[in-house]
C-alpha cells in the first residue's frame, strides 16, 4: 500500500492517495479533480473510491471532476448532507468552474469498509462539522480537520461545536498505538506526539475519560 499527499486548493488541503493493486482510494478531493484523475490515469491506475473526511467545499471541491474521469463511488457522513444545500456560497469564488458532487453512499454512523483486502475503519468524530469522521487503515489515522499537527480544526463554523469536538478527542485518545497521523492540512504527525503537546488535546483529555 502506498500513499501520496497532494496539496490542493486556496486552502491548502491534503488530498491523499491510497494504492494497491493499481486501484486508488482517495481521501479529500479538494480541488483540481480532473488532474489527479489524470494523474492516476498515466500511472495505468483507477480510482476505485472516495471518502471525504467531512463536507466542507475545500475538502470535496475536486469529486465532481474526478468522477467525470473515474466515476467511483463516493463516501460520505448523512450527518454533513446540509453543507451541500447552500451553507457554504461565499466560499464558491474560491473554486471557480467546479461543482459540487453530492454522494453515491452515505455513513450513517461507523462502518468498516473492505477496500483492496484492507479493513477501513471509519471513526465518526463530530465538532468540525456534525459528520466529521477519522479513517483508520493499518497503522494510519486520516484525521480530515479533527486532528492537526498541534491544533485541531475550528469549532465555530456552521455545525460546529467545541464541546463535541472536546468528547471526538477523548474518544480518539482511546485508541491503543502510536497511530501515524494525516491531517486534512498541514504535516503528518504521531498520536502520541499530540497527546503529549497539542494543547487543545491536553484540554480534552483533563476532562475526564471518554464514554459514548
Amino acid at each position: 500500500m502506498e500513499i501520496e499527499t497532494l496539496i490542493l486548493s486556496p486552502f491548502q488541503t491534503n488530498t491523499y492517495l491510497i494504492s494497491k493493486n493499481g486501484r486508488v482510494l482517495v481521501i479529500d478531493p479538494a480541488d483540481e479533480g480532473e488532474r489527479i484523475g489524470n494523474k492516476v490515469a498515466r500511472e495505468g491506475k483507477e480510482v476505485s473510491l472516495i471518502i471525504a473526511t467531512h463536507a466542507h467545499p475545500d475538502h470535496i471541491m475536486g469529486v465532481k471532476n474526478l468522477r467525470r474521469i473515474f466515476p467511483a463511488p463516493f463516501y460520505l457522513h448523512q450527518e454533513d448532507l446540509f453543507l451541500l444545500k447552500g451553507e457554504f456560497n461565499e466560499w464558491t469564488p474560491l473554486f471557480i468552474d467546479q461543482e459540487i458532487e453530492h454522494p453515491t453512499h452515505l455513513f450513517k454512523d461507523e462502518e468498516i469498509l473492505n477496500w483492496e483486502g484492507e479493513e477501513i475503519k471509519i471513526l465518526h468524530t463530530p465538532g468540525h462539522t456534525p459528520g466529521s469522521i477519522v479513517i483508520m487503515i493499518q497503522e494510519y489515522l486520516f484525521s480530515g480537520d479533527t486532528l492537526f499537527c498541534g491544533s485541531v480544526g475550528r469549532a465555530d463554523l456552521p455545525g460546529g461545536n467545541w464541546e463535541k469536538l472536546k468528547s471526538s478527542l477523548k474518544k480518539l485518545f482511546q485508541i491503543e498505538g502510536d497511530y501515524f497521523i494525516y491531517p486534512g492540512h498541514g504535516p503528518p504527525t504521531f498520536i502520541e506526539e499530540e497527546r503529549i503537546n497539542n494543547p487543545y488535546v491536553q484540554e480534552a483529555l483533563k476532562e475526564g475519560e471518554w464514554s459514548p
